[in-house]
């Protein structure tokens, strides 16, 4: 084993992303998103100015893998009120 081994892994530099880059990631719509924001389970965007509102990619990242975990564990993301037939 080298000294190269024991480096430690650099971490990964934070960048803002835009809101299409969100819905894209997410799959969501704008809708969607602004709901879950009013939820309280989508964080706020950051307001750079008036008409440039931005997101953490972290905290889409963070969302994302919320969101997996949730259905890996069987948890209903949705319920439909429609009956079947």
């Amino acid at each position: 084993m080298t000294d190269k081994d024991l480096a430690p892994v650099p971490e990964k530099r934070e960048s803002f992303i835009r809101i299409g880059e969100v819905l894209k990631r997410t799959g969501m719509g704008r809708t969607s998103l602004y709901a879950e924001i009013k939820d309280g389970n989508f964080k706020p965007p950051i307001v750079l100015r008036q008409s440039i509102h931005v997101w953490l990619e972290s905290d889409v990242d963070e969302y994302i893998r919320r969101k997996t975990e949730e259905a890996r564990k069987g948890s209903p993301v949705f319920r439909g009120t429609r009956s079947a037939g």
